[in-house]
């Protein structure tokens, strides 16, 4: 799970010029990184 973490942030820091959608490039990353950030407990 952590590499798929740090995989995550690696590419969105890469990307940072777009939205999440462009970031993410599919339906089920795009769905992941919303989940994430509407986490309220941070994990």
């Amino acid at each position: 799970m952590a590499t798929g973490f740090a995989r995550y942030w690696e590419q969105l820091f890469e990307r940072l010029v777009g939205s999440i959608p462009f970031v993410c490039q599919d339906w089920a990353s795009t769905k992941a990184t919303y989940r994430f950030f509407a986490n309220e407990s941070g994990d």
